[in-house]
């Protein structure tokens, strides 16, 4: 009988430090109902952007990217801005609305939507203000007409797995094409 009592005991333990790391929000979790302001929704939108979360909805990190965005719109697509950084700047804000100002570092563009390999060396900057308003207590960015902003290395890896998957179906009609551009990318390095 005391065998039994102590294997309850064990059991209850266990049971009980498994419903204790069950309901402790995860760190993903915390971050996803944290509310941020204006110009901390727009640097996350930025990054998630630079990484590549726009060329592709299988993207690991898309749901966070769909989390920063409300309201109905659609987004370009092209030409795909290559970046090296952006830059948070101004930011103008009323109760429900604002607008964060962003200063691009661009390297290039890119236009065909990866059928051809039309990569333009642009060295300069570019200047977006982004739209926000304010939903249940959360900043929202509302869809505009701003093309994907990424940098060499996303979209290097974008270009990459499209040729990966490509091979695996068979389909080598742009392989050319994408090697090209891949040796154009690498230009852009630095």
């Amino acid at each position: 009988m005391q065998v039994n009592a102590q294997a309850v005991r064990r059991w209850s333990t266990a049971l009980l430090l498994l419903s204790i790391l069950i309901s402790f929000p995860t760190r993903d979790s915390a971050s996803s109902t944290k509310k941020f302001g204006p110009s901390e929704t727009v640097d996350r939108f930025c990054r998630l952007d630079l990484d590549g979360v726009r060329l592709d909805s299988t993207n690991p990190h898309f749901s966070e990217y769909v989390d920063l965005i409300g309201g109905e719109g659609d987004w370009r697509e092209e030409p795909v801005k290559i970046v090296a950084a952006f830059r948070i700047g101004s930011v103008q804000r009323t109760k429900d609305t604002a607008s964060v100002e962003v200063e691009y570092n661009l390297r290039g563009s890119l236009t065909g939507a990866l059928e051809t390999d039309q990569l333009v060396v642009e060295n300069g900057s570019e200047t977006v203000k982004f739209p926000l308003f304010r939903v249940r207590g959360a900043w929202k960015i509302k869809p505009f007409e701003l093309a994907p902003h990424v940098s060499v290395d996303a979209l290097r890896k974008h270009v990459r797995g499209i040729m990966e998957s490509d091979e695996k179906m068979g389909d080598v009609r742009r392989r050319e094409t994408l090697q090209k551009l891949l040796a154009k990318l690498g230009s852009l390095d630095g």
